[in-house]
């Protein structure tokens, strides 16, 4: 009698802990229902075209050379090119979609760098609009040293992520905190020469952030003037949520 008692409970017991564990596996996904990913290898459209996803954002780009190659790329055959001719100032972004905001996202992309670090000058924003206060992070770019800006008091602020080697891959990857008031993470990588498909980390460094969560979110290329003779070659960028299934891409 007792036995079989027990072996009730049991069964009631295994009865739940079967419904809990049904109700977590089809609660996660709502969770991050409707926050889309991007990613982008550039590897379906013909060279010298404009890559699918990027705009003109701001200032005279129309001399701009900014087009699919197949001259490098880190994975594949093809990546973005970002030639840079002309000296005019102004800024060509990548669109990334933030419907349900930013916490817990993470940015990646791999770069090339061709042409002297002093001529090579330039920096990537993840901006929502125009004024500093839209802003959540600055990449800045020059004399081969990589640093992480963000906006205090008014001023731009950087920390040193280290250098990059020219002609070589890098990685860069940036992770926006799960909090509001949350600090931004962001790691500078190197590709390694001897062991085919390690990334290597070159230095990580921490930054306060600040804007909303409106929609879209730019990463934002911008060129200061009278800076010209290099090449920047983009691959593998990604916008995702990690622990995510992908619902948009642009290949």
């Amino acid at each position: 009698m007792l036995e079989k008692r027990l072996l009730k409970a049991l069964l009631g017991l295994c009865a739940v802990l079967s419904a809990s564990t049904l109700i977590a596996q089809t609660a996660a996904p709502a969770k991050q229902q409707g926050r889309k990913t991007v990613r982008q290898a550039y590897e379906t459209q013909l060279p010298g075209e404009w890559p699918k996803g990027w705009r003109r954002l701001w200032g005279d780009s129309s001399k701009a050379v900014l087009a699919v190659s197949n001259m490098r790329a880190v994975e594949g055959n093809q990546s973005l090119l970002f030639h840079r001719t002309d000296t005019e100032q102004y800024g060509i972004a990548c669109v990334l979609p933030v419907e349900n905001g930013v916490a817990g996202a993470e940015l990646s992309f791999c770069f090339l760098i061709v042409g002297a670090g002093n001529n090579a000058r330039f920096s990537f924003e993840l901006r929502q609009g125009k004024g500093s206060q839209n802003i959540f992070g600055h990449i800045g770019f020059g004399g081969q040293a990589v640093k992480l800006g963000h906006i205090s008091r008014h001023r731009m602020r950087a920390k040193d992520l280290g250098k990059y080697t020219e002609r070589r891959w890098h990685k860069i990857v940036v992770t926006f905190p799960e909090d509001e008031g949350g600090e931004l993470l962001a790691e500078l990588f190197i590709l390694s020469a001897t062991v085919p498909g390690t990334w290597q980390s070159i230095g990580r460094q921490h930054a306060e952030t600040r804007g909303s969560n409106g929609n879209p979110l730019f990463l934002t290329l911008n060129t200061p003037p009278n800076k010209k003779g290099y090449e920047l070659y983009i691959d593998q960028l990604q916008w995702r949520y990690p622990g995510t299934i992908p619902t948009r891409k642009t290949r």
